[in-house]
């Protein structure tokens, strides 16, 4: 017997904040979901091609937008980009039916350009450079009194004017503008990603890695080779193992049954949510400080968001045995061969974890501590609610909103 579809009863609330989100990665949508859900706002995302084709709809460059990526953001016969064909399929052991894409979203309304165009917003969000020109089109077209806002989670190198507004995660953005702004962490569920289990219950010899396709996973798999009793497991895309689906329930359970996380990417993370993930479960992180506390990319050396989490007794770093941070980003793109340099001192690192293994649930608890002395999430609402809402939504203040 087929399972019912779940088909949300739940419709936009006149007289509520009405705010358009562009759909860039699911940890983010979950992010402004777990917050205007909170909030009662009526929360949209873009239905239908004629987003794109009538000029609205470009999140990334132009050039590199594809049949199959507006498939997975705005057909309504897949909207799988929500989720992922195999986790929409994953999700029938939780007791939602592998068709309902929007299982985790329920009360995120599909909107239509046509209908876009009927309906008033209050609130227009972009979260790349390039879905921002689309949305500002939007807005002088169809929106002129809705507030535009540019959220950033990746190091963009924009410069905003003094009066358009930035929500950013990335502390390398927020820092190079002069614009109306706010600094805050992207909300994920804290009720599944906290510690769930002492050393006891878990083999704290293990590491685990959720980047997809991991950066120098000769590095893994070289650790992987020294340490023949330990348990090492590479998901994600273009890893070893699979990736993993449903993301905040299984996510959260797999990052609580291994003893570390392996976070090792040239990439420089704006934010970071695999770290922030981890810490919040009160996991180790095994990273390499040369990349991931600095925006080292772009001129400056701003530190990224997640390097106010670390320090010797919540990370495993590569650059503490092999320091190069004295190098400038033009010597490290010309010479990004640090493979033979961090083989090296695999050694060192085998033996921090074995001594941090040993001593498991005391860094445990200062990863754990360290998370909430650095990320409030309840604490930064009002600053981000004082950004978004436009002048004409403006009541009484934050704990009166609607």
């Amino acid at each position: 017997m087929e399972k019912e579809i779940i088909v949300p009863s739940w419709q936009p609330i006149p007289g509520r904040v009405s705010v358009l989100v562009d759909f860039h990665h699911q940890s983010l949508l979950q992010s402004f979901y777990l917050l205007f859900q909170k909030w009662g706002w009526n929360m949209y995302i873009p239905l239908g091609r004629e987003w794109f084709h009538e000029g609205y709809w470009e999140i990334y460059h132009k050039a590199s937008i594809t049949d199959g990526l507006l498939t997975q953001y705005l057909d309504i016969c897949n909207r799988w980009g929500l989720l992922g064909k195999e986790e929409c399929k994953a999700r029938e052991h939780l007791g939602y039916p592998a068709t309902d894409a929007k299982a985790d979203f329920p009360n995120i309304l599909d909107l239509t350009l046509e209908e876009c165009k009927k309906i008033s917003l209050d609130i227009i969000i972009a979260t790349t450079p390039q879905s921002y020109k689309a949305f500002k089109r939007l807005k002088n077209d169809h929106h002129p009194h809705a507030r535009l806002i540019l959220e950033t989670g990746n190091n963009f190198p924009i410069y905003l004017e003094k009066d358009e507004y930035l929500l950013s995660s990335s502390r390398y953005t927020y820092e190079i503008n002069n614009c109306n702004k706010c600094f805050y962490h992207q909300r994920f569920d804290t009720d599944f990603f906290h510690p769930k289990y002492s050393r006891h219950h878990i083999n704290v010899k293990s590491v685990a890695n959720f980047t997809h396709y991991m950066y120098k996973p000769e590095l893994f798999e070289a650790l992987q080779e020294m340490m023949p009793d330990w348990e090492f497991k590479s998901f994600g895309a273009g890893n070893k193992d699979d990736s993993v689906y449903c993301l905040t329930e299984n996510i959260s359970e797999i990052t609580n049954k291994f003893g570390f996380i392996w976070h090792y990417k040239k990439n420089t993370d704006g934010y970071g949510h695999v770290v922030h993930n981890a810490f919040a479960c009160g996991k180790p992180v095994i990273t390499n400080t040369l990349y991931s506390s600095r925006a080292w990319n772009w001129d400056g050396n701003i530190p990224t968001t997640a390097a106010a989490l670390f320090d010797d007794d919540t990370i495993i770093d590569f650059n503490k045995y092999n320091n190069r941070m004295h190098l400038d980003k033009d010597e490290l793109a010309q010479n990004d061969d640090s493979s033979d340099l961090d083989i090296k001192v695999l050694k060192q690192i085998k033996e921090e974890l074995e001594i941090k293994a040993k001593n498991y649930q005391y860094h445990s608890d200062k990863v754990y501590e360290k998370f909430k002395s650095v990320v409030n999430f309840e604490k930064e609402e009002e600053d981000i609610y004082n950004l978004l809402i436009p002048d004409h939504k403006h009541s009484t203040g934050f704990l009166q909103h609607d």
